[in-house]
């Protein structure tokens, strides 16, 4: 039996403006994976919590989508296609379905991958099922900025920077992408995660932006010129923390420039509540929703987790 795992992400900086091209983010590999299990079968089956995929029909979209692509690599390498058991298992959501926003869908595509590769006998590089999982982003029309995928893939804390050209082909895997960099960070803090107990797709969000984006231009490049900045100085140095704070800032900028609300009542209880103690903070991806950080070296967090649990937040300890 093949057994292949992957842990979900956590963004530390870099939300938005890493969905430009040569941009940066930092990300950190939370401590909950998503295990694919693959054994030999004569039928081809899929199993998850969400849903069946059996011949011909299905209900698992990136599931679906990461089958096509490791056949289409199967096929470019010559290797002829075997049916297969899988059954998929995540930590990444609890018992319940709540959505933390650590990057489901992005890291099931990753392990689903893996798991057929290497149940084909065909071992490759991480880098190589970074570029094949951005190509089955690209075939379903849902395209990340690949920070999330590259944090699953290769662990720990890293600096991402985005590629430039999106890929069209399983060609385009054997290739140089121009801009891509993914390197790793030595993490000198500790990050408590508090969860809002509600779930965001970002979706909505990165439409809006979308349009702000084609309608200011200049407004808009400088907005994500200054990310960037306050990006590289973390990079250059993560254990400049007040980094942290100094992107929040942005990110209730940028918000209120494009129009959509990344700092919910309840989110912005969070970080004040995390800035009031001591800690830098601020909201772990998209926003709208889902989790906040509180970023400290050496800070005894107790007294947080307290007052986080009285206003309802949802403390994840643990997992990063």
């Amino acid at each position: 039996m093949i057994h292949v795992k992957y842990p979900g992400k956590l963004y530390i900086m870099g939300e938005y403006s890493v969905m430009e091209e040569n941009h940066r983010a930092v990300l950190c590999a939370v401590n909950r994976y998503l295990s694919v299990r693959v054994k030999k079968s004569d039928t081809l089956y899929i199993e998850s919590e969400h849903g069946t995929l059996v011949q011909g029909e299905h209900n698992l979209p990136h599931v679906k989508a990461a089958l096509d692509v490791a056949q289409l690599y199967l096929e470019y390498k010559g290797i002829s296609f075997s049916n297969f058991e899988m059954r998929i298992e995540s930590e990444l959501d609890d018992g319940m379905h709540k959505k933390y926003g650590f990057g489901s869908s992005g890291v099931v595509i990753v392990a689903v991958l893996d798991g057929i590769l290497k149940y084909h006998n065909v071992d490759i590089s991480p880098l190589t099922l970074f570029k094949l999982s951005v190509l089955t982003q690209v075939n379903m029309n849902e395209v990340s900025s690949g920070g999330d995928l590259a944090c699953s893939i290769f662990g720990g804390m890293i600096s991402y920077r985005r590629y430039k050209s999106l890929p069209s082909s399983i060609l385009d895997v054997e290739k140089d992408w121009e801009n891509l960099e993914i390197n790793a960070l030595t993490k000198s803090f500790d990050v408590l995660v508090g969860y809002t107990q509600k779930g965001f797709n970002s979706g909505s969000f990165l439409n809006i932006v979308k349009a702000y984006k084609e309608h200011n231009k200049y407004e808009y490049e400088a907005l994500v010129t200054e990310a960037e900045s306050l990006v590289q100085s973390f990079i250059e140095n993560p254990t400049r923390i007040s980094c942290i704070n100094g992107y929040r800032n942005w990110m209730v900028k940028f918000s209120e420039q494009v129009g959509i609300e990344v700092e919910t009542v309840i989110l912005n209880q969070l970080i004040t509540s995390a800035k009031s103690l001591g800690f830098e903070a601020k909201v772990s991806g998209a926003g709208g929703g889902d989790c906040g950080i509180a970023v400290s070296i050496n800070k005894d967090n107790t007294q947080l987790i307290k007052v986080w649990r009285e206003l309802g937040i949802e403390v994840l300890e643990g997992v990063v």
